[in-house]
C-alpha cells in the first residue's frame, strides 16, 4: 500500500515535469514513466503498476486540461469539441481518459521488463 501511495506520486510529479519542456513531443511524457516503472520493478517493489500510472495520468491530464480550459476561456476545447462533434467537457475527460491509458501502459511496460512472472504485480 505504501509503495503503491509513494510510486503514485512520482508518477504525478514525472508527468508535470515532462509536461513542462514544451519543446519535447507530446508523447515524451511516457518516457519518465517508462523508467519509473524499470527502476521500481528492478528494485524489487511489487505494486499495481497499470493501476498506479492510469490513476496518476488521470488526474494529472484532468487537473491540466481543466486549468488550461481556464486559462484560454474554454475557446480552444470548445472549438475541439465543434470539430469532433462533441461537448468541451467530453473532450476534457476523454483526453484525461487517453492520457491514463497511455502513462498505465508507459509505467506497466517498463515494470515489465524485469518481472519475473504474473504474481510480481499486486492487485489493490
Amino acid at each position: 500500500m505504501r509503495t503503491n501511495s509513494i510510486l503514485f506520486f512520482i508518477a504525478c510529479l514525472l508527468l508535470v515535469i515532462s509536461g513542462l519542456w514544451h519543446r519535447l513531443p507530446w508523447w515524451s511524457f511516457v518516457v519518465p514513466l517508462f523508467a519509473l516503472g524499470a527502476i521500481a520493478s528492478y528494485n524489487g517493489h511489487k505494486a499495481a503498476f497499470f493501476r498506479i500510472g492510469f490513476l496518476a495520468g488521470i488526474f494529472v491530464w484532468l487537473v491540466l486540461i481543466s486549468w488550461y480550459n481556464y486559462i484560454y476561456l474554454g475557446d480552444t476545447l470548445s472549438l475541439i469539441g465543434a470539430f469532433i462533434g462533441m461537448h468541451k467537457t467530453v473532450v476534457i475527460l476523454l483526453s484525461s481518459l487517453i492520457g491514463g491509458l497511455l502513462s498505465g501502459l508507459a509505467i506497466y511496460a517498463g515494470a515489465s521488463l524485469f518481472l519475473k512472472n504474473e504474481m510480481d504485480t499486486v492487485d489493490g
